[in-house]
Parts: C-alpha cells; structure tokens; sequence
C-alpha cells in the first residue's frame, strides 16, 4: 500500500487513504502509515460493512461460489486454485 500511495500521490499530487476501522488496523497497518507519513482519513463506520467496504462484497462473493463447487480447501496450493477457478 505504500508503493501506492507515494504512486498516487506523485501522480495526483496527493493522496489519502481511508480507514474502515477493521481490526486488523489497530496494529501494522497503522504503524506502517504513521512511520511512512501515509496521510489517512478515519471515517467512524462499521468495520467490514458490505456497502462501504467493496472487497467484503467480492469475498463473499467467493466464499459463495467456492462453497457451491468445491470442499474445503486441505492445503494452500489446492485453495489457490480453487481462488484462480473462481
């Protein structure tokens, strides 16, 4: 993300990242874009929220269809391409 972000931004002349509250940015993710200088805008929404979170759409999506044709994955190289059928 922060290859992007210095992309966008010598592109665009600026750019800001918007955080969903996930859990998963209390730690990394936001010591990464602190020590970066990433600029963020945390916006007080619902993490995971399928109507503001675009990717929990599209991983739904898949965890549907990979439910519907195939078991459950035994190891990495069979979910990979179980993911790639998808």
């Amino acid at each position: 993300m922060i290859s992007f972000w210095h992309e966008a931004c010598e592109e665009y002349g600026w750019a800001w990242v918007v955080e969903d509250n996930a859990p998963g940015h209390k730690k990394f993710a936001v010591v990464s874009r602190i020590r970066n200088g990433v600029d963020s805008i945390l916006v007080d929404w619902p993490p995971h929220s399928p109507d503001l979170n675009l990717i929990e759409v599209l991983w739904a999506d898949m965890e549907t269809e990979l439910g519907q044709i195939h078991e459950r994955a035994e190891d990495v190289d069979t979910l990979v391409l179980m993911l790639q059928t998808a």
